[in-house]
Protein backbone atom coordinates (compact mmCIF):
# COMPACT_ATOMS: atom_id res chain seq x y z
CA UNK A 1 0.00 0.00 0.00
CA UNK A 2 2.84 2.46 0.54
CA UNK A 3 4.32 1.80 -2.51
CA UNK A 4 1.26 2.77 -4.69
CA UNK A 5 0.65 5.77 -1.97
CA UNK A 6 4.07 6.70 -2.88
CA UNK A 7 4.06 6.12 -6.35
CA UNK A 8 0.42 8.19 -6.38
CA UNK A 9 2.09 11.08 -4.37
CA UNK A 10 4.94 11.51 -7.23
CA UNK A 11 2.41 11.54 -10.02
CA UNK A 12 0.05 13.56 -8.32
CA UNK A 13 3.18 16.31 -7.22
CA UNK A 14 4.65 15.80 -11.02
CA UNK A 15 4.19 18.68 -13.46
CA UNK A 16 4.02 17.25 -16.20
CA UNK A 17 1.82 14.69 -18.21
CA UNK A 18 1.72 11.11 -17.54
CA UNK A 19 0.26 8.30 -19.53
CA UNK A 20 -0.59 5.17 -17.29
CA UNK A 21 -1.82 1.67 -18.38
CA UNK A 22 -4.10 0.36 -15.27
CA UNK A 23 -6.82 -1.62 -14.39
CA UNK A 24 -7.01 -0.20 -10.55
CA UNK A 25 -9.65 1.82 -10.07
CA UNK A 26 -8.12 3.33 -7.14
CA UNK A 27 -5.56 4.71 -9.08
CA UNK A 28 -8.17 5.80 -12.18
CA UNK A 29 -10.33 7.93 -9.76
CA UNK A 30 -6.85 9.72 -7.91
CA UNK A 31 -5.00 10.76 -10.82
CA UNK A 32 -6.95 10.41 -14.31
CA UNK A 33 -8.36 13.63 -16.10
CA UNK A 34 -8.75 12.14 -19.20
CA UNK A 35 -9.24 8.45 -20.33
CA UNK A 36 -8.35 6.28 -23.26
CA UNK A 37 -10.59 2.93 -22.96
CA UNK A 38 -9.78 -0.27 -24.95
CA UNK A 39 -13.05 -2.05 -24.72
CA UNK A 40 -14.81 -4.60 -27.02
CA UNK A 41 -11.71 -3.64 -29.81
CA UNK A 42 -13.13 -0.13 -29.22
CA UNK A 43 -10.79 2.61 -28.61
CA UNK A 44 -12.58 5.81 -26.92
CA UNK A 45 -11.28 9.01 -25.55
CA UNK A 46 -12.76 10.54 -22.72
CA UNK A 47 -12.02 13.86 -21.32
CA UNK A 48 -13.32 13.67 -17.76
CA UNK A 49 -12.31 11.57 -14.53
CA UNK A 50 -12.99 8.41 -13.99
CA UNK A 51 -16.11 8.84 -12.19
CA UNK A 52 -17.11 11.29 -14.80
CA UNK A 53 -16.97 7.95 -17.13
CA UNK A 54 -19.24 5.78 -14.80
CA UNK A 55 -21.48 8.56 -14.67
CA UNK A 56 -22.21 9.68 -18.28
CA UNK A 57 -20.62 6.53 -19.84
CA UNK A 58 -20.73 3.69 -17.53
CA UNK A 59 -19.30 0.03 -18.77
CA UNK A 60 -21.91 -1.69 -20.56
CA UNK A 61 -23.06 -5.65 -20.78
CA UNK A 62 -20.07 -7.72 -21.59
CA UNK A 63 -22.55 -9.21 -24.79
CA UNK A 64 -22.84 -5.74 -26.37
CA UNK A 65 -20.74 -4.60 -28.39
CA UNK A 66 -20.32 -1.37 -30.36
CA UNK A 67 -18.74 -0.19 -33.38
CA UNK A 68 -15.40 0.72 -33.77
CA UNK A 69 -15.43 4.57 -32.78
CA UNK A 70 -13.28 7.86 -30.84
CA UNK A 71 -15.42 9.78 -29.12
CA UNK A 72 -14.32 13.10 -27.31
CA UNK A 73 -16.46 13.99 -24.70
CA UNK A 74 -16.02 17.61 -23.74
CA UNK A 75 -15.88 18.74 -20.01
CA UNK A 76 -18.84 21.10 -19.00
CA UNK A 77 -18.08 24.25 -17.10
CA UNK A 78 -19.26 22.80 -14.02
CA UNK A 79 -16.77 20.53 -14.13
CA UNK A 80 -13.79 22.60 -14.22
CA UNK A 81 -14.15 23.86 -10.11
CA UNK A 82 -14.28 20.00 -9.15
CA UNK A 83 -11.51 19.40 -10.90
CA UNK A 84 -9.00 22.17 -9.35
CA UNK A 85 -10.66 20.89 -6.11
CA UNK A 86 -9.43 17.28 -6.74
CA UNK A 87 -5.68 18.88 -8.11
CA UNK A 88 -5.54 20.62 -4.78
CA UNK A 89 -6.76 17.66 -3.13
CA UNK A 90 -3.73 15.28 -4.80
CA UNK A 91 -1.04 17.98 -4.18
CA UNK A 92 -2.09 18.02 -0.34
CA UNK A 93 -2.06 14.15 -0.40
CA UNK A 94 1.21 14.31 -1.84
CA UNK A 95 3.16 16.87 0.01
CA UNK A 96 1.71 14.93 3.35
CA UNK A 97 2.81 11.14 2.23
CA UNK A 98 5.96 12.81 1.33
CA UNK A 99 6.21 14.06 4.85
CA UNK A 100 5.15 11.02 6.11
CA UNK A 101 7.68 8.98 4.67
CA UNK A 102 10.29 11.83 6.05
CA UNK A 103 9.31 11.92 9.48
CA UNK A 104 8.95 7.77 9.46
CA UNK A 105 12.18 6.74 7.56
CA UNK A 106 14.19 8.14 10.31
CA UNK A 107 12.15 6.11 13.16
CA UNK A 108 11.82 2.69 11.42
CA UNK A 109 15.89 3.04 10.84
CA UNK A 110 16.28 3.62 14.69
CA UNK A 111 13.89 0.25 15.34
CA UNK A 112 15.26 -1.69 13.11
CA UNK A 113 18.57 -0.70 14.93
CA UNK A 114 17.24 -1.23 18.13
CA UNK A 115 15.44 -4.83 16.84
CA UNK A 116 19.48 -5.95 15.81
CA UNK A 117 21.21 -4.69 19.07
CA UNK A 118 18.67 -6.13 20.90
CA UNK A 119 19.63 -9.60 19.08
CA UNK A 120 23.29 -8.99 18.94
CA UNK A 121 23.23 -8.69 22.86
CA UNK A 122 20.68 -12.00 23.43
CA UNK A 123 23.43 -13.71 21.62
CA UNK A 124 26.05 -12.53 23.78
CA UNK A 125 23.94 -13.32 26.69
CA UNK A 126 23.57 -16.98 25.76
CA UNK A 127 27.01 -17.49 25.44
CA UNK A 128 27.39 -15.51 28.21
CA UNK A 129 25.32 -17.83 30.31
CA UNK A 130 27.01 -20.80 28.53
CA UNK A 131 30.28 -19.55 29.84
CA UNK A 132 29.38 -19.39 33.52
CA UNK A 133 28.16 -22.25 33.16
CA UNK A 134 31.11 -24.26 32.25
CA UNK A 135 32.58 -22.24 35.18
CA UNK A 136 30.42 -23.22 37.73
CA UNK A 137 31.12 -26.74 36.78
CA UNK A 138 34.48 -26.12 36.54
CA UNK A 139 34.70 -24.25 40.40
CA UNK A 140 36.67 -21.22 38.62
CA UNK A 141 35.29 -18.35 41.33
CA UNK A 142 37.03 -15.72 39.40
CA UNK A 143 35.53 -16.35 36.16
CA UNK A 144 31.95 -16.73 37.44
CA UNK A 145 32.66 -13.41 39.26
CA UNK A 146 33.39 -11.59 35.86
CA UNK A 147 31.03 -13.68 34.17
CA UNK A 148 27.99 -12.51 36.13
CA UNK A 149 29.34 -9.21 36.22
CA UNK A 150 29.35 -9.37 32.83
CA UNK A 151 25.92 -11.04 32.13
CA UNK A 152 24.59 -8.68 35.14
CA UNK A 153 26.19 -5.84 32.14
CA UNK A 154 24.32 -7.39 29.58
CA UNK A 155 21.11 -7.74 30.47
CA UNK A 156 20.99 -3.80 31.65
CA UNK A 157 21.61 -3.07 28.04
CA UNK A 158 19.19 -4.91 26.76
CA UNK A 159 16.36 -3.57 29.22
CA UNK A 160 17.35 -0.16 27.75
CA UNK A 161 17.49 -1.27 24.12
CA UNK A 162 14.03 -2.90 24.99
CA UNK A 163 12.84 0.48 26.46
CA UNK A 164 13.99 2.42 23.67
CA UNK A 165 12.47 0.16 21.71
CA UNK A 166 8.78 0.61 23.17
CA UNK A 167 9.65 4.64 22.89
CA UNK A 168 10.34 4.89 19.28
CA UNK A 169 7.89 2.19 18.22
CA UNK A 170 4.87 4.55 19.95
CA UNK A 171 6.61 7.57 18.57
CA UNK A 172 5.96 6.01 14.92
CA UNK A 173 3.10 4.42 15.68
CA UNK A 174 1.68 7.54 16.77
CA UNK A 175 2.99 9.54 14.30
CA UNK A 176 1.53 6.90 11.28
CA UNK A 177 -1.92 7.26 13.02
CA UNK A 178 -1.65 11.49 12.56
CA UNK A 179 -0.43 11.13 9.21
CA UNK A 180 -3.70 8.74 8.39
CA UNK A 181 -5.95 11.22 9.82
CA UNK A 182 -4.83 14.22 7.83
CA UNK A 183 -4.58 12.18 4.99
CA UNK A 184 -8.59 11.09 6.01
CA UNK A 185 -9.25 14.31 6.65
CA UNK A 186 -7.72 15.43 2.61
CA UNK A 187 -9.83 13.02 0.94
CA UNK A 188 -12.81 13.83 2.96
Amino acid sequence: MQSIESLMASIAAFPGAVVMVTHSERILRELATKLVIFHHGVVELFLGTYDDFLEKVGWEEEGAARPSRVVATPRPASAVTPKLAKETTRKCRAKIVAMRSQALAPLKKEITRLERGISHLEGEQSQANAALLAASQSGNGIQIAELSKHLSHLIAQIETHFESLVTVTRDHDDKVSAYEAQLTAVAE
